[in-house]
């Protein structure tokens, strides 16, 4: 652990020398107050923190230690890194921070398990951990599925449009004498027709049990050609937003094509929300819409290459996503219950921060991803 007593920064602690010396970095800080202080009669002695700062604070200390103004005090936040701080002074510390005036001695300990990359223009490199799994055979795996999906459901977590469908249909299957009147309404239509959503998963199910009739087979061949035919023309519409399509990029970058329409066959609704009864989810236009403006290893043509980029390889954007989606759902929660017909974003001073970026994300009014990216360094401009 190092100390500020060894180091240059002897003296009075600044907005400018707390960020160069441990801010930039996000290390993790142990920091000391001034007996008597407001902040250490509001705090105790010490405390274990993360400084906390807005991209555009950030962008500020970047500058002011370029052009030599070292000298400024005033608030810092900072989140509170240990157990023992009841939960309005850990409010408290995040929205208004501590003066700086009040610090008399900090210790960090440089935080390695993960780079910070605040400033760096190359691309991230994101360490994943992949877990194989081999199936069962389909008639076992349906029923962990189902099982996963009612205990969800049991719980009160709000299922996206997929997960729905797939639920209907796998009690459909196994428990149909369970079915309750709204359910039965989801299924079938006052004709008695079945929800076309819930009939591609039941009569999928049938087909690999080969316990199907040759009209149902017919009925699901319709409708797997009907909704790769949907599919596609999202994808195509997406293209001819900038100036592409389907057949102008098989022609002309044929690995993004194939890319693509094989992302797009792919597809599956993923839910991010492991708790709370609002779905926080990514749908095949989300996708779409996030991987052709933003991820640079998709850039086609020239009319999105004003827009924001990750620093991301393709492979490494959803693990990123899965992450901060996850780390805003907490909020969004709340912010669901209390505007539920609204749309949630992060942007500006409430962006999002991981590892040295900050994150813009907009969520659909029913929970979809509308967009998410990384923002601008403007500190490099």
């Amino acid at each position: 652990m190092e100390t500020e007593c060894e180091s240059p920064y002897c003296g009075k602690y600044t907005l400018e020398k707390i960020y160069d010396l441990v801010g930039r970095n996000d290390y993790t800080s142990t920091i000391t107050f001034r007996p008597n202080s407001h902040s250490a009669k509001q705090y105790g002695n010490t405390l274990t923190i993360v400084f906390l700062y807005t991209q555009q604070e950030r962008v500020n200390l970047e500058h002011n230690i370029k052009t030599g103004v070292t000298g400024t005090h005033g608030y810092v936040k900072a989140k509170y890194l240990l157990f023992d701080l009841p939960d309005n002074k850990i409010e408290t510390l995040e929205k208004i921070g501590v003066n700086t005036i009040d610090i008399i001695d900090i210790e960090w300990l440089p935080y390695t398990e993960h780079r910070n990359t605040y400033g760096s223009k190359e691309k991230r490199h994101i360490n994943t951990i992949a877990i194989e799994s081999k199936p069962s055979g389909y008639e076992n795996d349906i029923l962990w599925m189902y099982g996963a999906l009612k205990t969800y459901k049991e719980k009160g977590i709000g299922l996206c449009p997929e997960e729905q469908a797939n639920y209907l249909a796998y009690k459909l299957i196994l428990e149909p004498t369970k079915l309750t009147e709204e359910e039965n309404a989801d299924i079938y239509d006052a004709e008695g027709k079945m929800n076309e959503d819930v009939a591609y998963v039941y009569l999928g199910f049938k087909c690999v049990t080969l316990n199907i009739s040759k009209e149902e087979i017919v009925d699901l061949m319709r409708l797997c050609q009907k909704r790769y035919t949907k599919r596609i023309g999202i994808l195509d519409n997406r293209l001819r937003e900038i100036g592409s399509s389907i057949e102008k990029l098989k022609k002309t970058e044929p690995d993004k094509a194939d890319f693509l329409i094989n992302a797009v066959r792919r597809f599956h609704e993923k839910r991010y929300n492991a708790h709370g009864k609002f779905p926080l989810y990514l749908n095949l236009d989300g996708f779409l819409h996030i991987y052709l403006r933003h991820v640079e290893d998709l850039q086609i043509g020239s009319q999105y290459a004003h827009k924001d980029k990750f620093q991301l390889y393709e492979k490494d954007v959803e693990a990123v996503m899965s992450r901060i989606i996850h780390g805003i759902n907490t909020d969004y929660q709340v912010f669901k219950t209390d505007h539920p017909d609204q749309r949630y974003s992060k942007y500006g001073k409430q962006s999002y921060y991981l590892l040295g970026d900050y994150y813009t994300i907009h969520i659909n009014e029913d929970g979809s991803i509308g967009t998410f990216y990384k923002n601008r360094n403007i500190s490099n401009e």
